[in-house]
Parts: structure tokens; sequence; C-alpha cells
């Protein structure tokens, strides 16, 4: 996100003048997609060798869902990349990438409050730590540009 935040708090005149910017932000998320991959199939196997229930949980939906949103959203960015037809999308690429996380501060919430991993504390420790998440979410909100999201209205300021 805070990739993304870089890029959106560049003033271009044009995509090309982002470029390094934007290249940056791919390969930031292919890394967290392949650190995903990793992750989901460590679960997975673990679970497997324990034979426990997949997706049971909320911390486990809302792992699934964010995680299913975000390989959608990274092919997405890098199909508007690729192909340039497709770069009218990019304000619900960018909706998309503040939803996701979102829903990935709110699955590190489950996980804080259901003490997943061997994670004990008491409930100010909870209360503190899904504080914290709450907190990130709202100052990285807080940056969000109206206009460059879907229904955003941007000024057109006449030249003089």
């Amino acid at each position: 996100m805070a990739s993304a935040q870089g890029i959106r708090g560049k003033i271009a005149a044009s995509r090309t003048t982002k470029e390094p910017y934007v290249t940056r932000h791919a390969i930031f998320n292919w890394l967290a997609l392949f650190s995903l991959v990793g992750a989901a199939a460590t679960i997975y196997l673990n679970k497997e060798r324990h034979s426990r229930p997949h997706f049971t949980t909320y911390h486990g939906i809302t792992g699934g869902l964010t995680g299913a949103f975000f390989v959608a959203n990274v092919f997405g960015g890098g199909a508007m990349n690729t192909v340039p037809s497709l770069y009218k999308y990019i304000k619900f690429h960018r909706l998309n990438g503040y939803l996701i996380f979102a829903a990935v501060l709110a699955a590190h919430g489950t996980a804080v409050w259901r003490g997943y991993a061997g994670f004990k504390t008491d409930v100010y420790g909870k209360y503190g730590l899904v504080g914290l998440l709450g907190l990130m979410l709202l100052l990285t909100l807080s940056r969000a540009k109206l206009s460059l999201l879907p229904g955003g209205v941007t000024s057109k300021v006449k030249a003089s």
C-alpha cells in the first residue's frame, strides 16, 4: 500500500513519468503474491497434516477471500499495464487496493483476537492491537484522494 501511495503522491504530467513508480508497485505486488501462495500452501498442508477443516473461522474466511481478491487485483493491474485500452479501469484497481488493504487488516484483527499461532494476550492487549490495525486503516484512508476513485470528480483547471 505504501508503494501505491507513493505513486499517487507523485505529480506527473503523463503515465510515462510515473513508470518507475508503477514498476516498483508491480514488483512489490508480485513479491506479495508469491508470498501469499507460499503462505496459502503452508496453511493448507498444515491443516491437511492435522486433519483440520478449512475456511471455518472468520480468520480463514476473510484470509481466503482477501487472497482471492488480491490475486485478481494483481493480475488486473498487470493487464492494465500491458494492454493500454484497459487503463480506463485504473480507478477500480485503486479502489480494490484500498478494500483489500482493509480486508488484510481485518484478517489480521481476527487472528489477533482469536489468538492464532500461539499469540496470547489479555483483553487490553487485544483491544490495543486491533485498535492499532484500525489506526493503520484510518491513516491510509485519510490520504486517499476521492477524485482518483470511481465516481470521483476531477476538477478541471483552465489554463489562463
